[in-house]
């Protein structure tokens, strides 16, 4: 038996993935975590996805619909520079390259 997908807490920021007819978005077009906050990215989506970092600020570079937790912001990676880590979101034919940022 599988165990239960884990629930969303108050610090999980959410990025919706979006496939449709007509192709693929994610909302937010730029996700902001918090690193002082302990925030996390997670992703969600209606069909199989893969989430690809080039250079992450995460431990893993990659997630998917079996792992959509993005764990916490390495202890190397420095806050509220500014600097935005581009990732591509593969969704059956479908792909995309937004971005996130680390803040404060």
């Amino acid at each position: 038996m599988a165990a239960p997908a884990r629930a969303p807490r108050s610090r999980d920021k959410e990025v919706k993935i979006i496939v449709d007819s007509t192709g693929i978005k994610v909302d937010p077009d730029t996700f902001h975590i918090s690193k002082g906050r302990h925030e996390e990215v997670w992703w969600t989506c209606n069909v199989d996805f893969t989430v690809k970092f080039t250079e992450t600020p995460f431990n893993d570079i990659q997630h998917n619909k079996k792992y959509p937790y993005s764990g916490l912001v390495r202890r190397d990676v420095p806050a509220g520079t500014g600097k935005s880590f581009k990732y591509t979101v593969e969704a059956g034919r479908h792909r995309l390259d937004p971005d996130g940022q680390v803040d404060l």
